[in-house]
C-alpha cells in the first residue's frame, strides 16, 4: 500500500532535535516543539483514523487523540496519546496508548500506560503505580502472544527533572523507535492498531473490576451516573459501552449488609457495649452502640473496591461532625458477590477509624444546589 499519509514518520523524526533544545520557557524551540505534539501529529493521526488507517479505532467509541508539551512549564517528555473521553478525559486519568519522546532525543516508545498522577497533579505513590501496572498486566496476555518486538522495560532516559521516571513506572509495554531509525508511517499505523484491541480489554475490566487500583468505586460510579441524569447527561461509562455500572440493588443491599454484618461482629467482641442497635434504615448513621457511660455513633460502608474512597450523603457528614469524637467509620473493602440463585456476599477487609473527624480538605463535592438569582 502506498503511504496516504507520509508525513507522520517525519513529523515524529521532527521532535527529536527539539527534545536536545529543551527548556522550560517557550523558546521558538519548545514553540516548534509544541506545535508538531499538539497539533501536526495528533492531526495526522486523526486524518489517518478518519481513512480507515487504523481500523481498530472503532472498538472504542469515544476514541479522542490529543498531545502535549506542558501547559506553563514545558515538559521534558512530551507526548500524543489515543484514549476514552469519558474513561480518561486527561492525562491524569485512566489508561491509554501514548507515544512518550525521551528526554535526550534518542527514541520515542509507544506504549500502553495508566496515568501516574492524580486529578489533582500529585503523583500516585509507588506502591499503587505498582499495583497498577501488575493489574493491568493480568489482563492482558503475555508480550510474545501480542507481538515479539514489544519490551516490557521501557527507557525514557528521565534522569532530569520531570515525570518521566513516573510514565516508565505506568507504562505495561511499548514499541521502541530510535532516531534515525523510526519506522514508516504504514508500520506505525499497523502497530497503533494492534494495540488497541488490548486498550479496550482494560476499559472493560476496569468497568467490571472493582479491585483496579485506584479504581473509582462502583458506589461512586453509581452515584455519578443518577446525577449526570438528573443533569440530562450520559453517564460517563455509558458513553464508552452503552451500559451503566450502577448493579441491582440487590447486589448493593448485599455488599451494604455484609459490612453491617461485620460491623456487629466486630463490636461485639470488644465487650466494651451493653447494646449495638442497627439504626440504618431511619437514622443518618449505621449503628448505635452504648454502655452505661457513652454512646458511640458508627458510619458502616461496604464496598468491592479497595475502600481508598466512599460515599457520604449530605446529612451523614452533618451528623458525623455533630457527634464527633464519640463516632467512628467502619469500612469493609474488597467485599466479593457470588451470583446464583442466592446472591451471596463474603470477605472483606476492615479497617476502623475512632473517632472519626471529617475534615473538609476529604470531601470532594460531586454536585451542587444552585439558587438561581432573581432578574
Amino acid at each position: 500500500m502506498s503511504e496516504l499519509i507520509p508525513d507522520i514518520n517525519r513529523s515524529v523524526e521532527s521532535v527529536f532535535p527539539y527534545q536536545l533544545q529543551y527548556s522550560q520557557s517557550n523558546t521558538p524551540a519548545m514553540q516548534a516543539r509544541g506545535d508538531l505534539i499538539r497539533n501536526t501529529i495528533p492531526g495526522l493521526f486523526r486524518k489517518a483514523a478518519e481513512s480507515n488507517r487504523i481500523p481498530n479505532v472503532s472498538l472504542i467509541p469515544d476514541l479522542f487523540i490529543e498531545g502535549s508539551d506542558g501547559k506553563g512549564n514545558k515538559n521534558y517528555v512530551p507526548w500524543v496519546r489515543f484514549a476514552s473521553e469519558s474513561l480518561s478525559p486527561s492525562a491524569r486519568i485512566g489508561w491509554y496508548i501514548t507515544f512518550l519522546f525521551s528526554t535526550d532525543g534518542s527514541s520515542v516508545w509507544l506504549v500502553i500506560a495508566h496515568a501516574s498522577t492524580s486529578e489533582g497533579g500529585k503523583s500516585i505513590s509507588k506502591e499503587v503505580r505498582q499495583k497498577l501496572k501488575e493489574w493491568g498486566l493480568s489482563k492482558l496476555p503475555s508480550l510474545n502472544d501480542i507481538d515479539t518486538e514489544l519490551s516490557a522495560s521501557i527507557d525514557l532516559n528521565s534522569g532530569g527533572p520531570g515525570l518521566g521516571d513516573k510514565f516508565e513506572s505506568t507504562s505495561l509495554f511499548g514499541f521502541q523507535f530510535k532516531q534515525g531509525n523510526v519506522p514508516s508511517t504504514t508500520r506505525i499505523l499497523e502497530k497503533i492498531n494492534l494495540l488497541l484491541p488490548h486498550l479496550k480489554t482494560l476499559y472493560d475490566a476496569e468497568l467490571n473490576d472493582p479491585s483496579m487500583p485506584s479504581a473509582e468505586p462502583i458506589e461512586l460510579k453509581a452515584a455519578e451516573e443518577v446525577i449526570d441524569e438528573i443533569a440530562g447527561k450520559v453517564p460517563k461509562a455509558r458513553k464508552y459501552s452503552g451500559q451503566g455500572t450502577r448493579g441491582t440493588y440487590e447486589e448493593r443491599r448485599a455488599i451494604e449488609r455484609r459490612a453491617v454484618d461485620l460491623a456487629i461482629e466486630y463490636f461485639g467482641s470488644t465487650n466494651d457495649w451493653e447494646t449495638i442497635k442497627d439504626t440504618g434504615s431511619n437514622q443518618s448513621y449505621d449503628l448505635l452502640l452504648t454502655n452505661k457511660n457513652k454512646k458511640l455513633y458508627v458510619e458502616v460502608k461496604g464496598t468491592q473496591s479497595r475502600g481508598e474512597k466512599v460515599f457520604l450523603t449530605k446529612n451523614e457528614v452533618k451528623v458525623h461532625k455533630k457527634f464527633y469524637p464519640n463516632n467512628a467509620l467502619f469500612v469493609v473493602s474488597g467485599i466479593k458477590l457470588i451470583k446464583g440463585d442466592l446472591l451471596i456476599a463474603s470477605g472483606g477487609e476492615i479497617r476502623v477509624i475512632y473517632p472519626w473527624k471529617i475534615k473538609d480538605s476529604n470531601l470532594i463535592a460531586m454536585a451542587y444546589e444552585y439558587e438561581v438569582p432573581e432578574p
